[in-house]
């Protein structure tokens, strides 16, 4: 039987509504992301339509070992919080439009997932199997399911808190979203293990480095690239750290740090995954640039807030 508690879906706060334009910001780059990320290397080879839809018809159901379970799982995981915030993006007035708006988000997680399978065949490194589609799928139910019991309550949560917090919780919320598509690019697909044989087997095939600049290219040009693309990944978090408001600069930048140290940690415990010191050292120069960059952001704001000030105005 049925509770009466989702009831509280049908009547959405109106103080949630300007949250829920956020949310579908969210979405909407969410589901690009999961676009991308199914579909990298990019590596795009042109096959004739009719061949393609031949093959698909074909797709396996594979026997799933440890390494293929794990990517089950990332799936999985992959399609929960898509799900989630398409609910949390609409506001259906009366439990038969939440009903009917679920099935259809339910309906296109699932076409989503074959639409991205069938489009995996013209990028032959993915695997394409029915096993993704079964996932990912699943996964958008159990979105669905975890929004029936949390999901407004989420909203009106985050609603108040922005209330709350004013505009320098702008910032705090990007930079929670940075760091949800940082850990989660780097993360995935989440094959874990703490077995000290298997870390020796990571280590022995390369993917465990613990000396600096052991492991990077020996060509110059290679190599600066490399180093600043890694300093700049980082120049968001203690960016976005001092602006918040919440740490100083020094903080900022020992967080920024911290945060590094702890995504080479658990990369450590996902198999599939390169675990680098180096990455420690090039987070150091991405943390003082950011300082650097919020010191000016923060200098250009203040002679228009000054400016607006004796207007009448706030910034």
């Amino acid at each position: 039987m049925m509770s009466s508690a989702p009831v509280q879906h049908c009547y959405p706060a109106p103080k949630a509504q300007p949250t829920r334009t956020l949310i579908r910001i969210a979405a909407l780059a969410y589901l690009v992301f999961v676009v991308y990320g199914s579909l990298v290397p990019l590596d795009f080879r042109a096959i004739e339509l009719t061949e393609a839809i031949e093959r698909f018809q074909r797709i396996p159901f594979l026997d799933l070992g440890i390494d293929s379970r794990a990517d089950w799982v990332a799936n999985l995981l992959l399609f929960i919080p898509l799900s989630y915030l398409f609910a949390a993006s609409v506001s259906p007035v009366g439990r038969r439009a939440l009903i009917l708006t679920l099935v259809v988000i339910a309906i296109g997680c699932a076409a989503l997932s074959v639409a991205i399978e069938f489009t995996q065949i013209f990028f032959p490194p993915r695997t394409v199997s029915q096993n993704d589609i079964m996932a990912e799928a699943l996964g958008g139910v159990l979105g669905l399911a975890a929004w029936w019991v949390w999901g407004e309550r989420s909203v009106e949560w985050l609603a108040s808190w922005q209330d709350a917090r004013g505009a320098a919780n702008i910032a705090e919320k990007l930079l929670w979203l940075y760091l949800l598509v940082l850990f989660g690019y780097n993360l995935l697909p989440l094959d874990l293990t703490i077995s000290l044989v298997e870390i020796y087997h990571k280590w022995n095939e390369g993917r465990l480095n613990l000396i600096p600049f052991a492991a990077t290219p020996i060509d110059p040009v290679h190599l600066l690239y490399e180093v600043v693309i890694d300093a700049v990944l980082w120049i968001p978090i203690s960016l976005l750290l001092v602006i918040s408001g919440r740490v100083s600069a020094r903080g900022a930048v020992l967080l920024t740090l911290a945060v590094a140290a702890l995504l080479e940690v658990l990369q450590l415990l996902v198999y599939s995954r390169y675990s680098d010191v180096t990455d420690l050292i090039t987070a150091l120069p991405g943390a003082f640039e950011g300082v650097w960059l919020a010191a000016w952001v923060r200098a250009q704001a203040t002679p228009l807030g000054s400016a607006a000030a004796e207007r009448g105005f706030r910034v």
